[in-house]
């Protein structure tokens, strides 16, 4: 999956070479990791999703031509299966959730809107926004219905999900890789 954070791109590694998932454990690890690094530095392409869907898909054009290893992060992001932000201010009342949730409110640098995206501020508060056509919406329903039972612990009526098999423990070093994009 792909994780912003204050603006910056990483690649997090959710599986390991066999198919097998890292622990919840592990993984807040990584996001920590993330969450702890400071001074680096770059530009917030992200911004550029925010476009209209023309000048997106120009802006990106440039970016592939401007150099190789910005087609390999951008790649890499349309090939994730979800973005996680992590926001470093606290959604404050009811407005500051829902403009951090709609427009991203005062980090609209760290969301990325051409993919799925799962918001989350300091305090645990979670929102989504997402790409939606005619047919991802029940899926999404259904992935939203899922989490909340689980969490509440209640009964769904569906199947339950099958269980995966955990990868052995990673340091976040081994799981989590900046992504850079070069502009000039």
């Amino acid at each position: 999956m792909t994780v912003l954070s204050r603006g910056l791109l990483y690649d997090l590694k959710v599986l390991d070479d066999d198919g097998n998932a890292y622990s919840q454990e592990t993984l807040q690890k990584a996001l920590n990791y993330i969450v702890g690094e400071t001074g680096r530095e770059g530009p917030h392409v992200s911004y550029l999703t925010s476009c209209g869907r023309s000048d997106w898909a120009t802006s990106h054009e440039d970016l592939i031509k401007m150099d190789p290893v910005n087609a390999e992060t951008l790649k890499k992001v349309e090939d994730s299966i979800i973005v996680i932000c992590l926001d470093s201010q606290p959604w404050c009342g009811k407005q500051g959730k829902l403009s951090a949730m709609l427009y991203g409110g005062e980090e609209v640098g760290n969301r990325w809107y051409d993919k799925h995206q799962v918001m989350i501020d300091p305090n645990g508060n979670v929102a989504a926004c997402f790409e939606h056509s005619f047919s991802d919406g029940a899926v999404w329903a259904r992935w939203f219905n899922e989490v909340y039972c689980c969490i509440a612990d209640i009964h769904s009526g569906y199947s339950p999900l099958p269980q995966l098999t955990l990868a052995k423990s990673a340091e976040p070093g081994e799981l989590v890789h900046p992504l850079e994009v070069r502009t000039g």
